[in-house]
């Protein structure tokens, strides 16, 4: 009796379990909050820095040539604004930029409309209470 409830309990979320799927990116505020965090560095770090910094790609340093090499240095010209060289530094960068930002139009879209309708319902519900309170007989 006692195995069969614990087996058909709700399992409570543990502090492991939502660290996990921010860091899956499972979840609208994990991938804005991802998103942002990223723009800001590539904001803040210059360009010439990203350029002189060690090469961190496995296969750059295997000699295996990778699509994803070099999307962060184009990050930051397409920052800012040099739009030609974030093309030659790697043109894929613009349908990188174009999902990334359809998700995140996506995520941000999701999560306005959860505030809304949660203060819809925090509204009905305040409505409900003051009409059932002035239902109420004075005494």
């Amino acid at each position: 009796m006692q195995l069969t409830r614990w087996l058909t309990q709700k399992a409570e979320r543990s502090s492991a379990n939502k660290l996990a799927e921010f860091a899956g990116l499972q979840t609208p505020v994990a991938r804005l909050t991802a998103f942002g965090a990223i723009t800001g560095v590539v904001l803040v770090v210059p360009y010439e820095r990203l350029e002189a910094g060690p090469e961190l790609s496995l296969w750059a340093r295997l000699g295996v040539p990778a699509w994803s090499i070099g999307l962060t240095r184009a990050y930051s010209k397409l920052l800012s604004g040099n739009v030609r060289g974030a093309f030659e530094q790697n043109p894929l960068i613009f349908p990188v930029v174009a999902v990334v930002g359809a998700i995140a139009a996506a995520d941000v879209r999701a999560l306005a409309t959860k505030y809304r309708d949660s203060r819809r319902r925090a509204s009905s519900h305040a409505q409900a209470l003051n009409s059932a309170g002035s239902n109420q007989p004075e005494s």
